[in-house]
């Protein structure tokens, strides 16, 4: 309502109140706000509300992180211009300990969905994931138990792969990408076809990355059909091709022919 959105400066100034209490009821008040339209975001964004937020990304006690997570997380969910005020304001270095796997599950949750949200994003600010060190994490976040984190950390992963420059899908790889998604690929038998299909189309980006390694004489060989190869399988592979779902037949079928098409004597010789 209008008059909850007056409040919205005063709310930023109870951010940095000394009683605790107060604290927390600002918290999850301007958490309810950002979720929501995009013009709400934009009133916390413009409050100067986002770095106070952040800095309880590192507070002791969940009950203050669990909200300011949430808070950033749509914050980093609205425009463009509104994810990077949040990338701005340090949110992404307090993640690498937030997704540590001693955290309760929950705060990993969202702490996944804030970086999900930003690697869905410029080429920038997947670049400002890689300056953090949370590009390795994210690849291993990918082999977490709770289905939400798991799938969360495959979409990161496939966005990056996807919408990053041809130098940030090589490091991605580096991080073991690769093995990563096709692992889970072969894993999962119950993964939702929107995440199957991102993680199919982010190995074709992959793959061609190594072409333009080839390109660039690099490799002799594309250095990564191997590994996609190896990792996915002929029979993941056979299987995936007869999916019900159209498009997760037609990018398996690409990803088949790529890597059937490739001649035994490179797949077996590519060297640097």
């Amino acid at each position: 309502r209008s008059s909850d959105l007056s409040t919205v400066p005063m709310l930023a100034m109870l951010l940095q109140h000394s009683e605790p209490v107060v604290v927390l009821q600002a918290i999850w008040a301007i958490s309810h706000i950002t979720d929501g339209p995009q013009e709400r975001i934009q009133l916390v964004v413009d409050s100067g509300a986002l770095m106070p937020i952040v800095s309880m990304l590192s507070h002791e006690s969940d009950r203050f992180r669990l909200p300011a997570l949430k808070s950033l997380g749509c914050v980093c969910y609205g425009s463009a211009q509104q994810c990077q005020a949040a990338v701005d304001a340090g949110c992404l270095p307090p993640l690498i300990l937030l997704l540590a796997p001693t955290m309760p599950q929950k705060i990993r949750r969202e702490a996944i969905w804030i970086l999900l949200n930003i690697s869905a994003g410029s080429q920038s600010q997947i670049q400002a994931l890689i300056d953090a060190q949370l590009a390795p994490v994210i690849v291993s976040t990918i082999g977490h138990p709770e289905p939400d984190v798991k799938k969360g950390a495959m979409l990161a992963c496939a966005n990056m792969a996807t919408n990053g420059s041809f130098h940030q899908t090589c490091f991605l790889v580096e991080c073991g990408a690769i093995h990563a998604l096709c692992s889970s690929l072969s894993t999962d038998s119950d993964m939702p076809i929107g995440v199957l299909t991102v993680c199919l189309d982010a190995l074709l980006t992959i793959y061609r990355s190594g072409a333009e390694h080839v390109r660039l004489g690099h490799f002799h060989g594309n250095p990564y059909v191997l590994s996609i190869a190896h990792y996915v399988g002929d029979l993941l592979l056979d299987s995936l091709v007869n999916h019900s779902d159209v498009e997760v037949r037609r990018l398996t079928f690409e990803i088949l022919l790529l890597v059937r098409s490739y001649p035994v004597e490179e797949l077996s010789g590519i060297e640097q």
